[in-house]
């Protein structure tokens, strides 16, 4: 486990059932650039390639 650094408390505290502090992400992905075709399993192996990059989340498996 990892202690919450002060923004991350304040946006984890902050929340209440009528105001959200978290944010909604949207991925655009062009299927016509690369070699292997655009499938479920592809996208997952590039997201697992890339995830230790995003240091947060760099100890889960998806």
């Amino acid at each position: 486990m990892k202690r919450l650094n002060g923004t991350d408390s304040v946006l984890l505290y902050g929340e209440t059932p009528n105001l959200h502090l978290h944010t909604l992400k949207v991925l655009i992905v062009e299927p016509s650039e690369g070699d292997d075709p655009l499938d479920f399993d592809s996208f997952r192996r590039a997201f697992a390639e890339r995830l230790p990059a995003l240091e947060p989340l760099s100890g889960h498996r998806f």
